[in-house]
This record gives C-alpha cells, structure tokens and sequence, in this order.
C-alpha cells in the first residue's frame, strides 16, 4: 500500500480512487470481455475493489479529477488489514 496524496477530504479521496481505478480498467481492458460484470472486470485487472468507486462524470462534481498527489508516493509499512 502507498499513500499518493495527504490532507484530502472524503470526497477528493473518493474521486481520486475513482479515476485511478477507471484508469486501471482502461490499461487492462484486453484482459476482459465487454459482457463481463464489474467484478469480473475488477478481478481480471487485478484490483481487489467490488465496485468501480464513484461516478465521477456527475456534472456538478466538486472534484473532476484535479487532485494534489504527492511528488513521489510513501509506502506504508506494517499495516494490516482484512479484505473481504
């Protein structure tokens, strides 16, 4: 796990999740069929999300996209967590 940006509030943080999952997608899209479900999609471009993140093409967003990310990321070390 890396932290890409700090001192984001929930719907900035929300958003960049969203772009760089669609991104992900996006770089992966030959690893999957256009009729597979979001979740097949996710898992055949290795991410472990169960959903795509926000709709971040809502007019009236707040944050399109426009996120301060850190120069280079810091990894984080010792964290644990359960994935479901």
């Amino acid at each position: 796990m890396e932290v890409l940006a700090e001192n984001l509030d929930h719907d900035q943080a929300r958003t960049m999740e969203a772009t760089l999952i669609r991104d992900r997608l996006e770089d992966r899209r030959r690893s999957y069929k256009v009729t597979d479900s979001i979740e097949d999609k996710l898992s055949k471009s290795g991410l472990l999300n169960k959903n795509r993140g926000r709709d971040i093409d809502v007019p009236g967003r707040k944050y399109t996209g426009d996120i301060p990310k850190l120069d280079s990321p810091r990894k984080v070390e010792g964290l644990r967590f359960k994935c479901h």
